[in-house]
């Protein structure tokens, strides 16, 4: 039994491995869009936070959407 799971446990590792390793269709080029929804701006700690996140993606070229 123990020999059995091992084994499997092995193929599932292997098939992790390879899919990882395994190219990607990149999308070269295409704009990052980000997502944000902060929980209230009725805090100053998030009214800055959202700033720092519209700066961030400003600054890195990023497509920003927020609620």
């Amino acid at each position: 039994m123990r020999g059995s799971m091992v084994r499997i446990f092995l193929v599932l590792a292997l098939a992790l491995v390879v899919t990882a390793c395994a190219g990607g269709g990149g999308g070269g080029g295409d704009q990052i869009t980000v997502g944000y929804a902060g929980p209230t701006l009725n805090n100053a700690f998030f009214v800055g936070l959202q700033k720092g996140v519209k700066d961030g993606a400003k600054e890195h070229g990023f497509e920003l959407k927020e609620t």
